[in-house]
């Protein structure tokens, strides 16, 4: 992407005095500015008025999650530490799972930022999901392992764990929540 990313605004009301009719508008306006790329755009929070995006501010192998006004105003750094590879909305858009270069996965409160949960491996994790249903929380390592994560305790509990021999690429729920996929790079 471009160092200024563009986003819907949302529509605003006017009138066109050509026609007596009124028009709903899309408004875009510029939410980001600045000398780096942003790496993902993971959703718009209309309730709270918030965008999350990722960028490569420090330069393009460290990652970092932000939210932002959609005024433009009030960037905030969600993770305060660098190198995270993946964020990921919960189903009901209330939490956010980041995996991250420092061997953990953290569940967040998406309106607060606070950090709800740390999810453990032994390496750095490449990526984390949720279920379709939000209650299970799935990571992936380079550690060789991909963990099933129980979000419905205090705390989150792993309630498996799926060893392999190599560096886990991905890993995905299939369409009931009843198993798991996992893919590894393949050796030649």
């Amino acid at each position: 992407m471009s160092p200024t990313t563009m986003c819907p605004i949302p529509g605003r009301v006017s009138v066109n005095k050509s026609s007596r009719a009124r028009k709903v508008r899309k408004q875009v306006a510029a939410i980001t500015n600045g000398n780096w790329d942003v790496t993902g755009f993971y959703g718009v929070d209309e309730k709270n008025g918030l965008a999350y995006y990722q960028t490569a501010c420090k330069d393009p192998m460290h990652r970092e999650l932000y939210s932002v006004k959609l005024s433009g105003k009030g960037h905030k750094k969600i993770y305060k530490k660098e190198g995270v590879n993946s964020a990921q909305f919960s189903p009901d858009e209330s939490h956010i799972l980041t995996a991250s270069d420092d061997a953990t996965a953290v569940l967040w409160d998406a309106k607060t930022g606070a950090a709800l949960s740390v999810f453990q491996h032994g390496d750095s994790v490449n990526g984390a999901t949720f279920s379709a249903d939000g209650q299970r929380a799935l990571t992936w390592s380079r550690d060789k392992t991909a963990r099933v994560w129980n979000l419905t305790g205090d705390p989150a509990v792993s309630e498996a764990v799926l060893t392999h021999e190599s560096n886990v690429r991905g890993a995905v729920f299939n369409h009931d929540q009843s198993r798991v996929l996992t893919w590894t790079r393949g050796q030649n």
